[in-house]
């Protein structure tokens, strides 16, 4: 099935629109076209194997001696998303540069590559062991690494002939980000910076607790009630709202200790939880 179309795409390539013979386009029209056939294109709506004709006809005039070429298959590409939808394209990492009240500010900085899956036909057990034994500055997470680096050194930039710092940079990033390598270059080029946690780390103390039973031990610091919508489709759709108790949590100078790195490699600074509640439900 898919042959024959892209036969007839083809055809109706060569054929029609890149034919400058009135006689041989006007043939495959009959033949690839029915009577009653539409055609949408930018210029408008074609109706018929006449207008088709003379549409085709007008545009092959304007370059009567372009050769057409279908479209080649892409190359570069790497794969993105999940492997069962089979996506291909490239990683586009950026860095952007907003204001406290979120005005954008411009692109810091950016990659682009093609994706090279090494873990693919392994096991989850297999990739795991495969990640523990990579080295960081050739794992993809890098990137987050020299983003943060080409921040600093932007913002440096900033500060060279002035007498005056300019404002604090806060670099922001989701939880793919919680990367302990990352954690330490922050800390050691004294860069401010809010990441998502992802990692119940270790907590150097005398208990040995680990980060998030610390936060579910700390005192609430503050709390708020919000009322969720459901959004949800089908039989449920209509159904209750949520009122969802938000709670916020803190711990200051808390040092987190490495897994797999020696003990000079351990992070200090604060850390935050929100946790919730749902509290009742309520029909509309």
């Amino acid at each position: 099935m898919n042959d024959h179309i892209d036969e007839l795409l083809h055809r109706n390539l060569q054929n029609v629109f890149g034919e400058g013979d009135a006689a041989r386009r006007r043939a495959a029209i009959d033949e690839l076209y029915t009577e009653d056939c539409i055609l949408e294109v930018p210029p408008g709506t074609f109706v018929g194997r006449e207008a088709v004709d003379k549409f085709a006809g007008d545009l092959r005039a304007t370059h009567p001696h372009f050769v057409y070429t279908p479209h080649g298959k892409a190359t570069g590409l790497g794969p993105i998303g999940n492997h069962k939808a089979g996506a291909h394209g490239l990683k586009v990492h950026t860095t952007l540069g907003v204001t406290v009240e979120g005005v954008p500010l411009g692109i810091l900085y950016q990659e682009i590559e093609a994706r090279v899956d090494k873990l693919r036909g392994l096991t989850r057990n297999q990739k795991k062991q495969q990640i523990k034994k990579t080295a960081v500055w050739e794992k993809e997470s890098m990137r987050w690494i020299r983003s943060l680096e080409r921040t600093i050194e932007y913002c440096s930039s900033l500060d060279e002939g002035k007498k005056e710092r300019s404002p604090l940079v806060v670099t922001v990033a989701d939880r793919e980000s919680d990367i302990f390598d990352l954690l330490v270059v922050a800390q050691h080029k004294k860069a401010a910076y809010l990441v998502r946690a992802n990692q119940d780390r270790l907590v150097l103390d005398e208990e040995q607790r680990q980060l998030w039973g610390v936060l579910e031990a700390a005192e609430a610091a503050g709390c708020y009630t919000v009322t969720v919508q459901n959004k949800k489709k089908g039989k449920s759709k209509g159904a209750a709202t949520r009122q969802a108790k938000l709670e916020v949590r803190y711990v200051e100078d808390v040092v987190l200790k490495p897994t797999r790195r020696k003990a000079e490699f351990r992070v200090e600074g604060w850390f935050w939880s929100i946790t919730t509640t749902v509290m009742s439900r309520s029909m509309p």
